[in-house]
């Protein structure tokens, strides 16, 4: 003869990992809604001349805030025709920088195009 309680046992069984799943499907598809903010700047034709010249630039802002939780993604895209420095990348004409930050914080980096050599980047 057959026990009861092994139907009642696997039904529960059955609900609780249902549960699960459902759960974790909402979690994930909530996480997908959230799309990254894009920052997008572009560095024009001409600008690594006008900085040689002694030009005040200002293409690109001192400081870029950013936040870890819009999912920002900074881009900067060089369409002069010189090549520019970008932290420890050397972006030659028509190419991109493109960096995601996962940890708030300050980043120093050098930056030809500014006339300190300096962009901060601010990650709150």
């Amino acid at each position: 003869m057959r026990s009861r309680s092994s139907p009642l046992l696997f039904f529960s069984i059955m609900i609780v990992l249902l549960l699960l799943v459902g759960v974790g499907g909402l979690w994930w598809w909530n996480d997908q809604r959230t799309e990254a903010r894009q920052l997008v700047y572009t560095i024009p034709q001409g600008t690594m001349d006008r900085v040689i010249a002694g030009e005040d630039v200002t293409v690109l802002p001192d400081t870029i805030n950013l936040t870890v939780g819009h999912k920002d993604i900074l881009i900067i895209h060089n369409e002069d025709t010189q090549p520019i420095d970008i932290g420890t990348f050397r972006l030659a004409p028509g190419q991109q920088y493109r960096q995601q930050f996962f940890n708030p914080g300050t980043f120093e980096l050098l930056c030809s195009v500014h006339a300190d050599q300096q962009l901060r980047i601010e990650v709150q």
